[in-house]
């Protein structure tokens, strides 16, 4: 219901949205687990089944994003062409490719940013920046996606609630750090393992660049690196600034 206000707050930092989402997909498998095997079962139509499938199966994306991470690094020495280099088929076989990795993303959220009247074309700037942190919280993700599937539990731990009332977004960085909280599901060597792939994402930049097939992809890999480094950066500093805040400071309701 589109004109149904529901009060609530977005979180306003990179490790409350981090133990947001690792909570959500990490439930969201869970869930599926459950769920799955009795629903396989009952007596509905196959095409609802299929829906459910992938309905509730669809955070093992962020488990895919990071091993097509891992895998891109050999991937540049593995030379598999089913098509001469610019021919028509190669084109098209590109173009398939990358419409099935990020149109249908694409039109999801320009679609429902249309519904609240925003405008097209500063959604469709935001594209890039959407996909580069998708991509920088997959590591994050993953892990939560792995606990379900070994049955790892932990604690429900609430998002951080910032209390964040001002219209002026350029007044949130500073709302936020002076209300600054620690995050006990958002682990150090997270961040560390983010830079890490940021790294490794560099270096697949670098011999992108060495091998002449291989150019076509470096805006890819641009974007991965840019969503490791992101995430990892921000995350490590709101780490480090929290834990040197005092208790006295932090989110104190208003």
């Amino acid at each position: 219901v589109p004109d149904l206000t529901c009060p609530a707050e977005l979180p306003p930092e990179i490790n409350a949205f981090k133990s947001q989402q690792h909570r959500w997909t990490k439930g969201s498998i869970q869930t599926a687990i459950k769920l799955l095997p009795s629903l396989l079962r009952s007596p509905v139509p196959v095409r609802i089944k299929i829906e459910a499938f992938f309905h509730l199966t669809c955070p093992m994306i962020y488990l895919y994003i990071t091993l097509m991470a891992l895998l891109l690094f050999p991937a540049i020495f593995v030379n598999i062409q089913f098509f001469e280099g610019g021919s028509m088929g190669a084109i098209l076989l590109g173009f398939t490719l990358f419409a099935l990795g990020t149109i249908s993303a694409s039109v999801y959220y320009v679609a429902s940013q249309h519904a609240l009247r925003h405008s097209i074309m500063g959604v469709v700037a935001q594209l890039p920046v959407l996909m580069s942190v998708g991509i920088g919280i997959a590591l994050n993700n993953s892990r939560g996606v792995i606990e379900a599937l070994i049955g790892h539990d932990s604690p429900f731990v609430r998002t951080p609630k910032y209390n964040i009332t001002v219209n002026d977004p350029n007044q949130y960085p500073q709302r936020c750090k002076l209300h600054a909280l620690p995050s006990p599901t958002i682990k150090l060597w997270m961040s560390v393992l983010e830079l890490t792939l940021g790294c490794y994402m560099l270096e697949c930049c670098r011999l992108a660049l060495t091998i002449q097939e291989t150019v076509i992809s470096l805006p890819f890999l641009l974007l991965f690196a840019s969503g490791y480094f992101y995430v990892g950066i921000s995350s490590l500093y709101q780490q480090v600034f929290a834990r040197r805040v005092p208790q006295t400071m932090v989110a104190v309701p208003e």
